[in-house]
């Protein structure tokens, strides 16, 4: 689930489509309603940490690239969405992933 920064002139979907790609490499469909926000804490370059909140976006992944902008820094790694809930520290984030995957429907 891509998480949405704004950036300048760029509305947030779109951001979070863009992110994706940059920290995972992947890309596809993007929802431009968040499925909620969430909060975290940033580290900048220079040591400094602030809280920030984070909206996130639903993506129907379409391709999944060999090769993307930040693979050295991060590793893709796919799971059910239950592994997801169960993986993630954050309660902020866990919440919203309960709530995200009691949306989905069930094709099993």
């Amino acid at each position: 689930m891509p998480k949405g920064k704004v950036k300048r002139g760029m509305p947030a979907h779109r951001s979070a489509a863009r992110e994706a790609f940059e920290e995972a490499g992947v890309v596809g469909k993007i929802s431009a309603v968040p499925v909620g926000t969430y909060r975290q804490v940033k580290t900048h370059e220079d040591g400094q940490a602030e809280m920030i909140a984070v909206r996130a976006f639903p993506m129907l992944v379409c391709q999944e690239n060999v090769s993307w902008p930040e693979m050295r820094q991060r590793e893709r790694c796919w799971m059910p969405i239950n592994a997801a809930i169960e993986a993630v520290k954050n309660g902020e984030l866990r919440a919203l992933l309960i709530t995200f995957a009691g949306a989905i429907p069930d094709f099993g």
